[in-house]
């Protein structure tokens, strides 16, 4: 056990000082969008593989042992990520320099106030379908993807730009951040959110606290994700006891004993930031049992644009059965650790999924089809906006649960669908508004 942890640590500082080393030539190349890559990049490492290693010494390999990890198994998984996060990172720096889009600013201010007004009605909205029991349901489900993963980064990020903001727009701002943290009782959105804003505050002011600062970012983002929980939160209770049929609004906490399970601190950090990586080595326990998953996940994503409507049976995203949702790898990873089949979750090692797809011709060939993802979102939108370029690429990470830049291949469909379709349509709603806007002015004139 010992030398698996010694390997372990050691690979995660190799993917670290990986990381690290191209922070200039990012910012040179892609400038705040590079800055924000590798930063959530080298947060991802550190808190969740090189401080795996240690969490394992320190607990006496008590989940080693609960869930029956295997010393293969973990130091491979640690091998797969090095090995993807290398190919990943030379890929974006062959690739972004290839890639030249006409510098054209397209008048954003418009979009983001149809991005914020989409993000507000779908935020007001789940909290009127849980006080009315499910009467009232969001009617823009082609837009509900969009709201939570672009417009909620959106607003995030111009929180952070507020001042330059108009009086509208800082309205909209104020809404969707209030109604997001009604309906929001997740720990990743708190940490995720004060990370982003962290990240930006540390561009602009060109890491005047110098880099150290990221140790005490982890620190506080530590604390925040253990300890949260006993913070008072705006919240919607809905009794559905059989006698009674009325919702309620309160503000509360929340249960901080049964979100930890009666875990002590030390027990809190262990299972949040150590549970990744001993679980994500089951995905090579998964392959070498014939249990790979093959192109079946990116398949099933990829048709996932044929609405329900048209196909009621159509398979579920990023599976292995399209007919199980609970075949997704998350799923899976869990199922094996318990040595039975399982509803529960838990967060995973892209480069584990990958290797789970396709084996070593996974981990070789999607993280270039991952990196050439990114370098279109960084390229494009770089080229022709401020704000929602940034939140673009956050959204890409799969926020706020995940935040992984080197986004895994079968979720990349969805985004398109789900994320960039609409954001489309709203583009184009946008230029519209605005030929009309000109015409009635002409006639007026």
């Amino acid at each position: 056990m010992i030398l698996s942890i010694i390997i372990a640590f050691l690979l995660s500082l190799i993917i670290l000082t990986l990381v690290v080393s191209r922070y200039s030539w990012f910012i040179k190349h892609s400038n705040l969008y590079g800055h924000i890559l590798l930063f959530f990049m080298g947060w991802k490492v550190l808190a969740y593989y090189l401080a795996t290693p240690i969490l394992d010494l320190l607990d006496d390999f008590k989940y080693w042992k609960l869930y029956k990890i295997d010393h293969f198994e973990y130091v491979f998984l640690y091998i797969i990520e090095l090995v993807s996060t290398f190919i990943f990172i030379i890929a974006i720096i062959t690739i972004l320099p290839l890639l030249k889009f006409k510098r054209v600013r397209i008048k954003e201010n418009l979009l983001i106030m149809l991005v914020l007004l989409i993000t507000l009605y779908s935020n007001a909205a789940s909290i009127l379908e849980n006080l009315t029991f499910g009467l009232i349901k969001n009617q823009l489900e082609f837009f509900k993807s969009l709201a939570q993963f672009l417009g909620q980064p959106l607003a995030i990020i111009l929180l952070f730009h507020f001042k330059k903001m108009n009086w509208l727009l800082k309205i909209l701002i104020a809404l969707v951040l209030f109604t997001t943290i009604l309906m929001v009782n997740t720990r990743g959105f708190i940490v995720y959110s004060i990370l982003t804003l962290l990240s930006l505050y540390l561009f602009y002011n060109k890491w005047r606290f110098k880099r150290r600062h990221i140790l005490y970012l982890s620190v506080i983002s530590i604390i925040f994700i253990t300890l949260i929980g006993s913070f008072p939160q705006l919240s919607l209770d809905v009794d559905k006891s059989e006698t009674s049929s009325r919702g309620s609004f309160s503000i509360t906490g929340y249960d901080n004993e049964s979100k930890t399970s009666g875990r002590t601190f030390f027990e809190e950090i262990d299972f949040r930031f150590g549970m990744m990586a001993r679980m994500s080595s089951k995905f090579v326990h998964l392959y070498f049992n014939d249990e790979a998953a093959g192109f079946n996940p990116i398949l099933n994503s990829a048709v996932g644009i044929i609405p329900r409507s048209v196909w009621p049976n159509k398979p579920h995203p990023s599976t292995l059965d399209g007919n199980d949702l609970y075949s997704q790898g998350m799923y899976k990873i869990y199922s094996a650790s318990v040595n039975k089949y399982s509803t529960n979750m838990v967060e995973f090692s892209s480069g584990g999924h990958m290797f789970w797809e396709l084996g070593i011709i996974g981990v070789l060939f999607f993280p270039i089809v991952s990196a050439l993802f990114v370098s279109l979102i960084i390229s494009f939108f770089k080229a022709k906006t401020n704000y929602i370029g940034l939140a673009m690429l956050i959204s890409s990470f799969k926020p706020w649960g995940f935040m992984e830049p080197k986004i895994w291949l079968s979720d990349i469909p969805l985004q398109i669908y789900q994320i960039w379709f609409p954001l489309l349509l709203l583009y184009i709603i946008a230029r519209f508004i605005r030929i009309f806007k000109k015409t009635i002015l002409k006639i007026l004139k």
